[in-house]
């Protein structure tokens, strides 16, 4: 939701998150933190990185960069957890997310590989994000994860992922963008974001 209003994608006064999710205690949990945001109450972030993990000098000023600022638009910094002196490579830091930010945030129990929203279009998504989900599927699963999220997007809508989706189901989503992201040359560390856009 950050990066969307910081980048002028999205209205910070209507954009609205759906997180889709087969575990229970994801759904329970953002269930709860709607739940208090109802009554007024924030939600803490705790946002930590491992500063040993092997990144280019470039790689590394830009994602400080973001990580310092991230969360702005939707909240405010406040004192994050001490990190215990055996994770002394962890910097962190928290931020108090706004309740009307929070009450936009609603869990739904899908599973994208076997299940889809039925939404009308105008309740169509117009991006969904799946990082580090479709890897654990093979070509067939891949394949009808793909074709269902592309029928819960509106024409021209994007899914984003950093897994290569196979195509042996039939889709509108066609594949625009392959971003191949380095992150440390010595050792090569490389993730590559995915892009596709359901067709008109």
């Amino acid at each position: 939701m950050d990066s969307l209003i910081r980048l002028g994608i999205a209205n910070s006064k209507t954009v609205e998150l759906d997180t889709l999710d087969i575990s229970e205690n994801v759904n329970v949990h953002v269930a709860r933190m709607r739940s208090a945001a109802a009554k007024g109450q924030s939600y803490v972030l705790q946002l930590p990185w491992n500063t040993e993990r092997p990144m280019s000098a470039d790689y590394r000023a830009n994602f400080t960069e973001y990580w310092q600022k991230l969360g702005g638009n939707i909240g405010q910094a406040v004192a994050p957890i001490p990190v215990p002196e055996s994770a002394a490579s962890t910097q962190t830091r928290a931020l108090k997310v706004r309740p009307d930010v929070v009450l936009r945030v609603t869990p739904l129990d899908v599973n994208v590989v076997y299940q889809r929203l039925n939404w009308p279009q105008d309740r169509a998504y117009d991006l969904v994000i799946g990082t580090n989900v479709f890897l654990y599927y093979g070509a067939f699963e891949q394949s009808l994860a793909r074709a269902n999220v592309s029928a819960m997007l509106r024409p021209g809508g994007f899914l984003i992922s950093n897994d290569k989706l196979e195509d042996k189901v039939p889709s509108e989503l066609k594949d625009v963008l392959e971003l191949p992201v380095d992150m440390s040359e010595q050792p090569l560390i490389r993730d590559v974001v995915f892009c596709y856009r359901r067709a008109n």
